[in-house]
């Protein structure tokens, strides 16, 4: 399997964004308006459209962590338009996104899972696994942050970011590489950000943890 990294999304528009590795490029289509973004991927250098690839991941099921809002939402909502079978798996009730879905046509399921504890993830792979079959798609958008000078953040804080955004991560590429490995096939899409490399004032756990996750990328 390949590992993407999405750094970015846009809000009005459609961008299109390099990943690390230069194989790969992240376009970046506007859905409902200004108000959000939805990444899809493609070979670098590929010229797509909004309707490009429909049906491309058909009979695929995709795991998206924070799937029931934001980046996850796009990226779960995408994915399903384009045939996948999508389980989101957020600490957020995401029965409107699977509802949404559902109203497409398409075939989704919710499950509450917090990512930085390694046997709720490997409990989320099986149960997608006997559920829809393997995960050969799983999208890493779960995300825990806040603001808080570094002075007054508690180690605990810390602690619980870094578990989610980086060991979560680690957690679902152990859980879900065997059974890509099993097809032959898969992706795991990390999302990072770019304040990494412009830095956030007040925002120094999550800013050290995306670091982190194109680090592992």
């Amino acid at each position: 399997g390949r590992t993407w990294l999405v750094v970015g999304r846009s809000t009005s528009g459609r961008t299109v964004t390099r990943c690390a590795t230069a194989r790969a490029a992240v376009v970046l289509s506007g859905i409902g308006g200004a108000r959000t973004g939805c990444v899809w991927l493609a070979p670098a250098g590929m010229t797509v459209g909004d309707d490009a690839g429909v049906t491309r991941h058909q009979d695929r099921t995709a795991i998206v962590t924070g799937g029931a809002s934001g980046i996850g939402r796009a990226c779960a909502e995408r994915l399903a338009a384009e045939g996948a079978r999508v389980v989101i798996a957020d600490l957020a009730d995401g029965i409107d996104v699977v509802k949404g879905i559902a109203s497409n046509r398409g075939v989704a399921r919710a499950l509450t899972v917090d990512v930085s504890d390694p046997i709720a993830v490997a409990a989320l792979v099986a149960d997608t696994t006997t559920s829809f079959g393997p995960p050969l798609i799983v999208v890493h958008c779960a995300v825990h942050q806040f603001l808080s000078p570094i002075e007054e953040v508690t180690y605990e804080q810390w602690q619980r970011t870094q578990a989610v955004n980086v060991d979560g991560l680690f957690h679902l590429t152990q859980a879900s590489l065997p059974g890509m490995r099993q097809a032959r096939w898969g992706r795991i899409i990390a999302v990072a950000s770019s304040t990494f490399f412009v830095g956030a004032r007040s925002m120094t756990p999550y800013v050290t943890s995306k670091g982190a996750v194109i680090g592992f990328v």
